[in-house]
């Protein structure tokens, strides 16, 4: 568990980067960080490993207040990858992710063997291990990055715009890849975006700032639901119900429920923009949700989203789409 407590960092020209943000982050999960250029995003982040020092506040890890670590500890619990990836030159890929078990003191048979774990790991062939940053393309130096960040196998891992210096294809199959190494390593990963659906992609919550301060933070539905001011709305851009029906997956409404409809079926995790098309294809009102073993974890069904469609339609104005759903 990571915990923030009333967080405030202020520098000497009296600019309040931070201030007095509390958050809780669960073991395993991704947060999200978005918000104007300047908002405290990436300060936030440096104040939780200690490359900038909060002005007031605690931040703990596993119930202890990152003051009370030992830096070189903190620094094993925490990895951190960055947009311009900060790869060493003059070291190979085996010596770049290696580097902090060499200054963990680690034997470097072990190195080895972790440096090609990890390579493979990233989805990269173990004889780039011998090559130098500038041999790689942006993508592959990314994917060396995170494997560097992981090496000290740490707890949690802070990523500041890791993809926002690549190219849109590389950008979403390193967001489809990060998942997917998630799902196994389940690691604590607070990751800072300037690009929306990026973050709604990406977190399990989401965390808008503005000025220094925690405006508002919640699953990626509840910006569209349940904007808590205006500033939400207009920066998310709340009354594209299609695009909300993207980020919203079938996990968040569903009804528990055991039954079979026998009609048709999809995964969990499927967005509710797939499960809505699927309904309508098969002309069925609901649909049965399947977890990895094939059980049945409940039903969705066409009203659920219309539901949600009536209520976004309260707070912005009519919706077309409540109009198209069937009961």
């Amino acid at each position: 568990m990571l915990r923030l407590d009333s967080i405030s960092k202020q520098y000497p020209n009296n600019v309040q980067a931070v201030d007095n943000v509390s958050l809780e982050v669960a073991d395993g999960e991704i947060i999200t960080l978005i918000g104007p250029s300047g908002c405290g995003k990436t300060t936030l982040l440096r104040l939780i490993n200690r490359l900038t020092e909060k002005t007031s506040g605690q931040i703990f890890i596993e119930g202890k207040e990152i003051n009370r670590w030992n830096p070189i500890e903190l620094r094993r619990q925490i990895g951190y990858v960055i947009q311009q990836v900060g790869l060493f030159p003059h070291l190979t890929v085996e010596q770049n992710i290696s580097y902090v078990l060499r200054i963990m003191g680690t034997g470097k048979k072990k190195q080895r063997e972790r440096a090609a774990e990890l390579i493979s790991l990233v989805g990269m062939d173990p004889s780039y291990l011998r090559r130098y940053p500038a041999q790689l393309s942006g993508g592959q130096a990314q994917r060396v990055g995170f494997a560097r960040a992981l090496a000290g196998n740490p707890s949690i891992i802070l990523m500041d715009e890791p993809f926002g210096a690549l190219d849109q294809i590389t950008r979403l199959q390193l967001q489809d890849e990060l998942l997917s190494l998630q799902n196994e390593l389940k690691k604590t990963v607070i990751f800072v975006t300037h690009d929306i659906q990026e973050a709604m992609k990406m977190g399990d919550k989401i965390v808008l700032m503005r000025h220094g301060q925690l405006i508002q933070a919640g699953k990626p539905a509840d910006f569209f639901i349940r904007p808590k001011e205006p500033f939400v709305t207009q920066f998310i851009g709340g009354s594209d119900f299609f695009r909300l029906l993207t980020f919203i997956t079938v996990d968040e409404i569903i009804t528990r429920e055991k039954r079979l409809s026998a009609k048709a079926s999809l995964p969990s995790g499927t967005s509710l923009a797939d499960a809505l098309q699927l309904m309508f294809q098969k002309n069925i009102p609901e649909i049965d949700v399947l977890d990895g073993q094939g059980n049945t974890l409940g039903q969705v069904s066409q009203k659920m989203i219309r539901n949600i469609a009536a209520t976004i339609s309260t707070d912005q104005g009519d919706n077309p789409l409540k109009h198209t759903i069937g009961s």
